[in-house]
């Protein structure tokens, strides 16, 4: 026994563990964020390169999302890079989900263009 409670508690005794970290779905896509940009990659999933100048701390320098051409303000920011595919163009980023908002200070993608390149 390890620790003095109201009751002896034998050693080989089954304790209940204490319960899961209970967190919102917002906290865990705020960490899931945070955890993509730190590992190189960008937030909206791991298979999308972020830009060799892309900045790798929220408010750092570098290039941004929020000076690209691609995100759009809808009802929501998306990201409206083009893919074409059979002849037909598609906006696979682009979903009617939180999880494919993009925010102005996330890091540019290797797709990157700026509003004035346009």
């Amino acid at each position: 026994m390890t620790e003095i409670g109201l009751f002896e508690v034998p050693d080989d005794a089954y304790v209940v563990p204490p319960l899961p970290e209970q967190s919102t779905a917002s906290e865990r896509r705020k960490r899931l964020i945070q955890t993509r940009i730190a590992r190189g990659e960008h937030p909206l999933g791991k298979s999308i390169r972020l830009h060799d100048q892309a900045a790798r701390v929220r408010g750092g320098e570098g290039l941004k999302c929020g000076d690209c051409v691609y995100r759009v303000m809808r009802r929501w920011p998306k990201c409206l890079i083009p893919l074409e595919a059979g002849g037909r163009v598609t906006y696979p980023r682009e979903t009617g989900s939180e999880s494919s908002d993009v925010r102005a200070w996330w890091p540019a993608c290797a797709g990157f263009k700026a509003r004035d390149e346009e």
